[in-house]
């Protein structure tokens, strides 16, 4: 699945720095702003054309925000977003529209992202109708799997899954070049999402297609995605090359995510213990290291204290731990 590699000096794709995403908690008579949800919290990424970027961590860390705020669903609070070189979150809802053809997302619900008062055939030809581009309802169709003549169905007509591969034709109808997969397999069988993995590894490698992979399957992560970030409490803690992160990473709480993962055997260099207590609230982050209330390996005092800086990690990539230096 190893795309060739970027010409050198070629700009990536998307590039995203200290991107801020942070939510109002109003009071309920004045609605006055009384603090602010830091969902996404200062995140940077880089993703190139024709690789695939996975987001992981557990609910509620901020991975959907992030997606839905490069698609220009959610207004960033702070930070850049550039796609292709241009600056997104400079640009008028006019001169933003032009460039949105370019950037799709898949939604996690299927349910709730196809309109029921139209039938699959329009929802899917909605959007190129939009843009002036070809109508080729029955085409995407069959090639996400689908008979042509669903065209003609209402969504309730239609399985989840089924539902959600119409979600990838609508995607796909406006030919992007990045595809944010917001959990896209989650509403398949084992055996279509083989089938829907294959479709858009063709689609990759056919049309330098980018996708933002999120995700909460290590096992899909690791044999779709060319790097994975990991995220956690609003934050980027460790992102590399797929292979290095999944044997050797770098941080305690990518550990304790490939640890928690089912597995035939165990795997010897990852805990076994799973991590006590829940996330902190979003609203109040505690000081120093996010991860520091639940680490294992929390140096006494010290990641309370000290917020770790992002460290280069032997064999490609990043990590956010005091600790990274010393790991082998």
């Amino acid at each position: 699945m190893s795309p060739s590699p970027a010409p050198d000096g070629a700009p990536p794709l998307l590039q995203v720095e200290g991107l801020r995403t942070w939510f109002p908690v109003r009071d309920g008579l004045m609605q006055r702003t009384r603090s602010w949800v830091r969902a996404v919290d200062g995140v940077d990424l880089t993703l190139d054309r024709g690789f695939t970027l996975a987001l992981v961590g557990e609910s509620g860390c901020g991975k959907t925000t992030v997606g839905r705020t490069l698609v220009g669903l959610e207004r960033p609070r702070a930070g850049s977003i550039r796609f292709d070189g241009v600056e997104l979150t400079q640009l008028s809802p006019a001169a933003l529209r032009p460039v949105r053809r370019r950037l799709q997302l898949v939604f996690q619900d299927p349910a709730a992202a196809v309109d029921p008062r139209m039938r699959i055939g329009e929802a899917i030809e909605e959007g190129p109708r939009n843009f002036g581009l070809p109508c080729r309802s029955a085409e995407l169709l069959e090639r996400v799997g689908l008979d042509a003549a669903m065209a003609l169905r209402w969504p309730h007509e239609l399985s989840g899954g089924q539902r959600q591969r119409v979600c990838i034709a609508r995607a796909l109808a406006l030919e992007p070049e990045l595809i944010v997969c917001d959990e896209a397999l989650s509403a398949l069988d084992v055996s279509v999402q083989a089938q829907i993995l294959n479709l858009l590894a063709d689609l990759r490698r056919q049309h330098s297609l980018a996708y933002l992979f999120i995700s909460h399957d290590l096992s899909v992560v690791r044999h779709f995605a060319h790097r994975v970030a990991v995220m956690y409490l609003g934050r980027i803690v460790e992102e590399g090359p797929t292979g290095r992160v999944f044997e050797r990473p770098a941080h305690p709480y990518t550990r304790a995510l490939l640890a928690a993962a089912p597995r035939l055997t165990p795997a010897p260099h990852h805990p076994t213990a799973l991590l006590a207590g829940d996330p902190p609230s979003p609203i109040a982050p505690p000081p120093g290291c996010p991860f520091h209330p639940r680490c294992p390996e929390a140096l006494a005092g010290r990641c309370a204290r000290e917020e770790p800086p992002v460290l280069p990690v032997a064999g490609g990539g990043i990590s956010r731990c005091l600790l990274a230096p010393e790991r082998p």
